[in-house]
């Protein structure tokens, strides 16, 4: 069977689970990156003669087109990762149009040769966003390499085809779809490329913090349920407990016990920079999520709480209020 060898590249700053810390507006101001981590994939590549496709975000492109160039003439691919890394979800069709369009134009005027591929932010091809492959098609791309067929919290298509396969577009269009790379297991589908993966599967043993170590010892697909061994000597701060060495420690709350609650999170009222009217407004100013919290925060009063790695809240009859990140990311004057 013969295998594609593919990379995102994109600073570290672009990931997805930073997008409520880092602004786009201070990507500028942000230590570079990438050029060394790429460069040190192109030796390796080179030394073991391997070729690979390159998903290159718009973005980077524009910095560092001796990277894009210096890529394309070791022999690889030059796709495409989007301008500015927006999941398709946050995105409306003519939002999308113009970040691939704009992506699109910037690779092929570096590298000097057509650009055919495309691989969403964060894998964001989901079963809400198909309408995103009719844009993409329009927009001159021959394949795209963004559908996960799996189960992810972020992503993912949970029984797509597995293979690479032609897509039929609802605007009649027609695409190539490259998907991840997963494997099957009794049971289990479980992606191997790309994305962040399970820390708890069958035999591994992650630490619930502050509490005790487990191991996953079945899955239940009916309930969606996970059942776990409890380890009692291992709960955290007891003696004996730093004998138990595992690389997982997974966030958690008891849902039995905790407290549900609307959390309502704001963003930018615009979408673009310079907004025109009401077509630029943001849809997505304002979300509400249902979320399990800790029983304590169950109440009416008007109080203030920080949410680790979300950022900080004010409680009111209505729920929680997402007010900052958790960095203040507007310049000073």
């Amino acid at each position: 069977m013969k295998n594609a060898l593919t990379f995102d590249i994109e600073e570290y700053f672009h990931a997805e689970a930073l997008s409520g810390v880092v602004r786009p507006e201070d990507w500028s101001g942000l230590e570079s990156r990438v050029v060394d981590s790429t460069r040190r994939l192109l030796d390796i590549l080179d030394r073991e003669q391997v070729r690979a496709t390159f998903f290159i975000l718009g973005w980077v492109a524009e910095r560092q087109p001796a990277l894009v160039r210096e890529i394309e003439s070791l022999g690889h691919e030059i796709a495409c990762h989007g301008y500015a890394h927006r999941m398709i979800q946050h995105l409306n069709r003519h939002e999308l149009a113009e970040d691939v369009k704009r992506a699109k134009k910037v690779l092929e005027d570096v590298a000097g040769t057509s650009v055919i591929g495309y691989r969403a932010p964060t894998f964001s091809v989901v079963r809400e966003t198909l309408w995103s492959l009719d844009v993409l098609s329009e927009a001159g791309f021959r394949y795209d390499s963004s559908i996960f067929p799996v189960r992810h919290d972020r992503y993912g298509i949970p029984g797509a085809p597995r293979f690479p396969h032609r897509v039929r577009t609802a605007g009649g269009g027609e695409i190539a779809e490259f998907p991840l790379s997963t494997i099957c297991l009794p049971g289990w589908r479980l992606q191997v490329a790309g994305g962040g993966y399970f820390r708890l599967f069958p035999g591994n043993k992650v630490r619930l913090r502050y509490a005790y170590v487990v191991e996953c010892i079945g899955y239940d697909k009916a309930t969606d349920t996970v059942h776990c061994k409890v380890f009692e000597d291992s709960r955290s701060g007891t003696p004996g407990a730093d004998t138990y060495k595992v690389k997982g420690n997974i966030h958690w709350l008891s849902v039995k016990h905790a407290h549900e609650a609307d959390v309502h999170l704001y963003d930018r009222l615009f979408g673009v920079e310079h907004p025109e009217g009401v077509e630029h407004l943001n849809s997505k100013s304002k979300t509400t999520i249902k979320a399990q919290l800790e029983r304590s925060l169950k109440g009416t009063g008007s109080e203030q709480f920080q949410f680790e790695r979300h950022g900080y809240f004010v409680r009111d009859n209505q729920g929680f209020n997402r007010t900052v990140t958790l960095r203040n990311s507007w310049k000073t004057g």
